[in-house]
């Protein structure tokens, strides 16, 4: 799969783990697997308010609300 050798030949490559975690995970986005890249995209570029939406938006599949909350009120401080 190309995105994680994007991922292996830069793990710091933000847009790539965000990508993973929300458009090429699809049927896995109720299960925590997506989280993974979702969260650590939010520590390599933690000024984009889409990957915090899209944090927001798996957190509240999984059912982890307050979670989900936080991730929704970072995204809204991050306006564009």
């Amino acid at each position: 799969m190309l995105i994680k050798k994007v991922i292996g030949a830069d793990p710091k490559d933000a847009e790539a783990h965000y990508n993973f975690g929300s458009d090429v995970c699809p049927g896995c986005i109720y299960t925590s697997r997506p989280l993974e890249n979702i969260d650590r995209a939010t520590h390599l570029k933690s000024d984009d308010p889409a990957i915090y939406f899209d944090l927001g938006a798996a957190l509240t599949r999984l059912a982890q609300y307050d979670e989900a909350a936080a991730a929704f009120s970072e995204m809204s401080g991050h306006r564009p």
